[in-house]
C-alpha cells in the first residue's frame, strides 16, 4: 500500500514490492467530481474509474515515504 512500514520492509529485504495507491490523486479527483456533480448534476465520468498505482521495489523504495513520493 506504499506505507512506511512496507517501504522499510522492502529496504530491509523482507518484502519484494508494494503498490502505492495515490491517495492524494484520488482525493483531488473525488473533490473535482463532487463539485461537478453538485453544480451540474453529473460528473460526466463512469461510476468506476481506475487510477494507476506505483510499484515500489528495492530499486525505488528510497524515493517514497508516507504514501507519496519524497519531496
Amino acid at each position: 500500500d506504499g506505507s512506511d512500514d512496507a517501504i522499510q520492509s522492502i529496504l530491509a529485504g523482507e518484502l519484494k514490492a508494494t503498490a502505492l495507491q495515490p491517495v492524494a490523486e484520488m482525493a483531488i479527483q473525488a473533490a473535482i467530481q463532487a463539485d461537478e456533480y453538485i453544480n451540474n448534476g453529473s460528473t460526466g465520468k463512469p461510476e468506476k474509474q481506475s487510477i494507476d498505482m506505483v510499484l515500489i521495489t528495492p530499486e525505488n523504495a528510497g524515493n517514497y515515504e508516507r504514501f507519496a513520493p519524497k519531496e
